[in-house]
């Protein structure tokens, strides 16, 4: 995890980043390619952006604010659907990674003069184990039905 403060043309460096970090999850993710194929799915992984304030989901970039965060998105998907493991909860196998957020930074001085930090997640430990969970998921509900979207 890297921390700074927000400059004017940290922009670039948080797109590079976000693109950065979702290359490194797609090769995680090709490790279990074939295993999920031998089930009828696949995995895919996307960008999101959210505002932690309200809640809203983007699936294209917004401007960077307080309250950014952006992720990246795995999920599994079967005849072009997510699937979905129990329609009575919407349990849908995915799993999600924070890529990067920014914040106002507290403190007293900061009161007048507020100042940002922006947060660069690095790591992808969890991963890997995730992806494992979802597989076996997956195998444990085979007759899944995904047409609940």
């Amino acid at each position: 995890m890297k921390r700074t403060d927000y400059y004017p043309g940290i922009e670039h460096e948080v797109r590079t980043h976000e693109e950065s970090m979702l290359e490194k999850y797609k090769a995680i993710s090709e490790k279990y390619t074939e295993r999920f194929k031998q089930l009828g799915c696949e995995v895919e992984l996307t960008l999101f952006w959210y505002n932690e304030k309200n809640h809203e989901v983007f699936r294209v970039r917004p401007e960077l604010f307080v309250g950014y965060k952006s992720a990246v998105s795995c999920e599994i998907n079967k005849n072009g659907k997510m699937v979905c493991v129990n329609p009575e909860d919407n349990s849908a196998l995915s799993a999600s990674w924070g890529v990067c957020s920014i914040t106002n930074r507290i403190g007293f001085f900061n009161l007048f003069h507020p100042k940002m930090n922006v947060t660069f997640y690095t790591d992808t430990s969890d991963a890997a184990e995730d992806i494992d969970q979802l597989l076996a998921l997956l195998k444990e509900y085979p007759e899944v039905d995904n047409n609940w979207q």
